[in-house]
C-alpha cells in the first residue's frame, strides 16, 4: 500500500465520520517538513469527543483495534514509554486487503493530549486532496518539546531525536528557535548546544 493511498483510505473514514478537524501528527508531519523518517504508525490527532466515533467507523470498515498489550509487528518501537504513550490514544491494524502494511499502524490521538487542542488557520496546513491537516513546523516543533517532558523512556528519546531533526535540516528559522527555545529551554537549549554547524 503506497502512502497516497493510506492516506486516501485514512481520509474517506474520516469524511464519511463528519470529522473536519482531523490533524496528521509524529513521522508524517515531519515528513511534510522536508525531513526523512522510516513510518512505523500513522498517527492522527482527533478531539476526544470524535476519537470513539471514528474507531467504531475503523472497526465496521475492517480494522482491528489493538490492545495496549499486544506489542506492534516492529516491536523494537515497543520499548519502555511508548505503552504510556499508546494508553492515551486508540490502535489499529491496517485491513488485511491493503498491500504492503505489515506492521503498519493508525493510532488515533487526543489534540489535547499532544497540545493541539486550539489551533487557528496558521497553525496548520492542509494536506492536498484529504480532510485532513498537519501543524505548522513551529507547531509541530512545540509539540514534540511538550511530549518530550511528558514522555519516558525510548519514547522521550525519539522526541529528543525529532527535535534534533528540525535543527539538522534547518526547517525552523534562527528566530524562532529563539523563541521556542525560551518556551522550553530544558528541551532546546541542550539540542541547540550539541548542534553542529
Amino acid at each position: 500500500m503506497t502512502k497516497a493511498s493510506r492516506i486516501t483510505a485514512v481520509s474517506k473514514i474520516l469524511v464519511d465520520s463528519k470529522i473536519t478537524n482531523a490533524v496528521w501528527w509524529g513521522e508524517h508531519a515531519l515528513s511534510r517538513h522536508g525531513i526523512p523518517t522510516a513510518v512505523t504508525r500513522d498517527d492522527v490527532a482527533l478531539y476526544e469527543r470524535d476519537i470513539d466515533h471514528v474507531a467504531a467507523a475503523l472497526t465496521s470498515n475492517g480494522w482491528r483495534e489493538l490492545p495496549l498489550t499486544e506489542p506492534p509487528a516492529l516491536s523494537g518501537f515497543w520499548l519502555d514509554g511508548w505503552v504510556d504513550f499508546m494508553g492515551h490514544g486508540r490502535r489499529f491494524k491496517y485491513p488485511e486487503h491493503f498491500p504492503d502494511v505489515y506492521g503498519l499502524e493508525l493510532v488515533l490521538l487526543p489534540r489535547s493530549y499532544l497540545g493541539l487542542e486550539s489551533l487557528d488557520s496558521t497553525e496548520l496546513l492542509a494536506e492536498d486532496d484529504t480532510c485532513l491537516a498537519y501543524p505548522s513546523a513551529r507547531t509541530m516543533a512545540e509539540t514534540v518539546a511538550k511530549m518530550f517532558s511528558k514522555s519516558s523512556g525510548h519514547c522521550s528519546l525519539i522526541m529528543r531525536c525529532w527535535g534534533a531533526y528540525f535543527l539538522q535540516y534547518r526547517v525552523l528559522q534562527e528566530e524562532e528557535l529563539d523563541q521556542l527555545e525560551a518556551l522550553n529551554p530544558e528541551f532546546w537549549s541542550e539540542l541547540r548546544s550539541l548542534e553542529v554547524n
